[in-house]
């Protein structure tokens, strides 16, 4: 009788238990799932989609009541790497979008609001302050042709870096910087062979900004092309797009802008059109897969229409009344577009 009370003793003990840790599994399940639709739907889909298409749109004052929005959200929830990223992000396109509506004083000063929050955050000497430097506040100062603001922070960056140190990555960035704040002083030649230095130091990066790479890539092969160099402008268009492709975190934005601009050089030869229509399908069929809010997908038909002329060029007729078809069917129906 007595293990008998003792066993239903302990047979109700642990059903009481598994209702509350059945309760507990489920608070827990609704809780993440509502995280998860805030921050990758709501947020990250929804608000910094709507900021950065008005932003394209040159529709500068609703992006910055979008980007503000999202920017009190992530102020509050960056702890994550990606949510780090966004966060520092927008506090430079913000300053973007001020500067785009002329008002220079709040672009400025929204800058310089984000890189004081950042160093009491994270510290004068941390890689988030390192980071926002490197990626934005000495591009930003390039942007309004301000040279010796931008060498400055150059030579704050490198200090953050003896102290942090170094790798294969930022060294990459940092012999890239250099070639920049040269290329804006317009001493072109020493900027190409800073860009050169980079490019080289490529098989020792695994984690490299792609960003980064594409714009040293142009540079560089805009720079064979004006020594007339267009079949060596062409070998290095052709390897870096086989590097974005083998990358591990593939951009196929910026591989689209690559086959496009290597189209463009294939174009310079009447002899290469066929070449040049190449590279510019492979392009157009991955803006396609594009989000809708990407620059690229909104701008599909510009693209289309460059490919016409190359078909035109090419003497196939029949292609460029395709292209025309569909550039009308996009105009037409461009709600399901």
């Amino acid at each position: 009788m007595l293990l008998r009370k003792l066993y239903l003793k302990i047979r109700l003990f642990l059903y009481s238990t598994r209702k509350s840790s059945n309760r507990l599994v489920l608070i827990i399940m609704i809780t993440t799932c509502l995280y998860l639709f805030f921050n990758s739907v709501f947020f990250e889909r929804f608000i910094l989609a709507k900021a950065s298409s008005n932003q394209i749109n040159k529709n500068y004052s609703s992006a910055i009541a979008f980007y503000n929005i999202a920017y009190e959200y992530y102020k509050i929830n960056h702890f994550s790497q990606t949510n780090k990223k966004i966060y520092l992000d927008i506090s430079y396109n913000i300053s973007i979008c001020y500067l785009q509506e002329n008002n220079k004083q709040k672009s400025i000063e929204s800058m310089l609001n984000a890189i004081i929050a950042i160093q009491k955050q994270y510290g004068l000497v941390s890689e988030e302050t390192a980071y926002f430097i490197k990626k934005y506040l000495i591009k930003y100062y390039l942007i309004n042709n301000n040279p010796s603001l931008a060498r400055n922070e150059f030579h704050n960056l490198l200090t953050i870096y003896k102290t942090i140190g170094f790798n294969n990555a930022i060294i990459f960035e940092m012999i890239t910087l250099q070639g920049d704040l040269c290329y804006q002083q317009e001493k072109y030649d020493e900027a190409v062979n800073y860009y050169e230095k980079a490019y080289n130091s490529l098989p020792d990066i695994r984690d490299m900004d792609y960003d980064v790479f594409v714009k040293i890539t142009d540079r560089i092969c805009e720079n064979e092309i004006k020594k007339n160099n267009t079949d060596k402008a062409i070998d290095i268009y052709i390897k870096s797009i086989d590097i974005l492709k083998k990358s591990e975190n593939q951009q196929p934005n910026l591989i689209a802008n690559m086959l496009m601009s290597l189209g463009n050089v294939y174009s310079l030869n009447d002899e290469a059109i066929k070449d040049a229509i190449k590279c510019y399908k492979e392009a157009i069929q991955i803006i396609k897969k594009l989000p809708k809010t990407n620059y690229q997908r909104q701008n599909i038909s510009s693209y289309l229409t460059i490919l016409k002329d190359l078909y035109s060029q090419d003497g196939d007729f029949a292609k460029v009344s395709e292209i025309d078809l569909e550039i009308a069917r996009r105009r037409r129906f461009s709600f399901l577009f």
